[in-house]
């Protein structure tokens, strides 16, 4: 009898010492539960389910800046872009040759006629096309991170810092002897941001920084790739002001300026202006004549 309940795993003292300890055995669950369709990953939960494993909680409250564009600003947009009776306007391709001449056989198309790139076309304005912030790029050289492989890896952080998504490192892809700079260097860094991310780097770009820059009137409205991007630079510091650095200066003894590329879908270079000065961003000085 000791021996069968040492093995069952009970006390082995006799049940009239102590009476509180039952040595009856105990009854177990004889229904057979699958427990590896118990797992979060095999409920059908959809992503956007709090008891679903790929949950990722997010803000309930839209951004002011995002807010504006679709409640004021894109109405806006739509009205003042229209054109009545408008026509698209074709794509200025490469162009092949009349081949009348035994030289134009096997040769690269030619420019076409007014520029010398291809440019894409214009398409009517409606509301399947206003004008949009689609992205963000920002990029961080370092010119002293040739000798200093160290502040290569400063100017990442200060990036992140600045812009809350994690950096790409910028490499040198040519040596350039006069430089000082080898191939494969790390010179720099640079981080794309897109929607929440984004919008808030602009806010901060326009309300706190651009304000506070020395001597600051404005953009100039002539600059523009010419087919809907803005780009602008910031020095050194102008860097500082931003609340991440200026916060733990002594974090950052050394800084280095930035290059902001603001991607629109706008088609020209004046309707990308009038959507960023609708934003908030200034703009100083004349047009190009031929800007739209």
């Amino acid at each position: 009898m000791t021996s069968k309940l040492f093995q069952r795993g009970f006390h082995v003292s006799q049940s009239t010492l102590k009476s509180s300890i039952s040595i009856v055995p105990p009854v177990h669950h004889r229904i057979k539960v699958k427990k590896s369709v118990l797992g979060s990953h095999h409920l059908p939960f959809k992503p956007s389910d709090i008891r679903s494993h790929k949950y990722v909680p997010h803000d309930t409250v839209k951004d002011r800046l995002e807010e504006h564009y679709y409640q004021t600003l894109q109405p806006d947009l739509l009205l003042m872009n229209y054109r009545h009776n408008e026509t698209p306007q074709p794509a200025a391709e490469f162009e092949e040759w009349p081949g009348d001449s035994p030289y134009h056989y096997n040769r690269p198309r030619r420019a076409p006629k007014g520029s010398a790139v291809a440019k894409p076309g214009i398409a009517v304005r409606d509301w399947l096309n206003i004008p949009r912030i689609e992205q963000i790029a920002v990029h961080a050289f370092n010119k002293n991170a040739k000798l200093n492989p160290d502040l290569a890896i400063t100017t990442s952080l200060m990036v992140y810092h600045i812009t809350g998504v994690k950096p790409v490192s910028l490499y040198a892809k040519n040596p350039v002897p006069l430089w000082k700079l080898k191939k494969g260097a790390r010179i720099g860094a640079q981080s794309v941001l897109k929607g929440e991310k984004m919008y808030q780097f602009l806010a901060t770009l326009m309300e706190v920084v651009l304000p506070r820059t020395r001597d600051f009137k404005g953009i100039s409205a002539r600059g523009g790739s010419g087919y809907g991007d803005i780009s602008l630079g910031l020095t050194a510091e102008d860097v500082r002001l931003f609340p991440e650095i200026e916060g733990n200066l002594d974090l950052w003894p050394s800084t280095c300026g930035i290059d902001v590329h603001i991607k629109t879908s706008a088609q020209t270079d004046p309707e990308a202006r009038m959507l960023l000065s609708g934003v908030g961003l200034l703009y100083t000085g004349p047009e190009r004549a031929n800007s739209s």
